[in-house]
């Protein structure tokens, strides 16, 4: 079963601040984390702090030539987009930055951000979570991105009230599923939504 912990976490890159939160739910054991992150943590007590250094390609990557792209400027002008230097825009559903404009056409770095630079993260596990009705809000929280308004057992299953305006959701039973799917893989619960 995967491991559910609350942590904090500041992130510098050229010892400039990059990232940081406090106090997060963070599901262990499912990819979401840079793996030799997630093995610090994994060795780490309730309190604890720990610095952990990244390595590009340990962190986001090395930067990729092929990740810099000329986009023609029509695709721009077609969706209402006035492309400048520095501009962050989705093209195909793919973040990139501006680089360049010129001659009918844009440069856009497709990289991450943080891409082929080391990384100093700084750990608090703040704790570990071990009450299976929080541990049902936090995979709740991570499908729908909000808390739910109430959590109860009926007859040895979980009954989940959604929070006010999840039920709207232009995309709320996928959510529903994949929140479903996610209960029995991470906690092998049976649950229901209380629609």
């Amino acid at each position: 079963m995967s491991d559910f912990v609350r942590l904090s976490y500041e992130a510098k890159a050229d010892g400039k601040a990059a990232f940081k939160s406090e106090d997060v739910p963070i599901i262990l054991g499912e990819g979401l984390l840079f793996p030799k992150l997630e093995e610090s943590i994994m060795e780490m007590r309730d309190g604890e702090e720990k610095l952990v250094h990244l390595e590009p390609e340990d962190a986001f990557g090395n930067r990729s030539a092929s990740l810099v792209k000329l986009v023609p400027i029509t695709v721009f002008r077609a969706n209402g987009l006035n492309p400048i230097h520095g501009l962050v825009v989705s093209v195909e559903g793919i973040t990139g930055k501006i680089q360049s404009v010129s001659g009918g056409r844009v440069r856009v770095d497709f990289n991450h951000e943080l891409a082929g630079k080391p990384l100093d993260i700084k750990l608090r596990l703040v704790r570990r979570i071990s009450d299976t009705d929080e541990k049902v809000g936090v995979v709740f929280e991570y499908n729908f991105h909000t808390k739910p308004a109430e959590i109860r057992h009926e007859d040895g299953k979980l009954v989940i009230k959604p929070s006010k305006g999840v039920l709207d959701s232009a995309d709320y039973q996928a959510r529903k599923v994949n929140f479903l799917h996610a209960l029995k893989k991470l906690l092998d619960a049976e649950a229901r939504l209380e629609e």
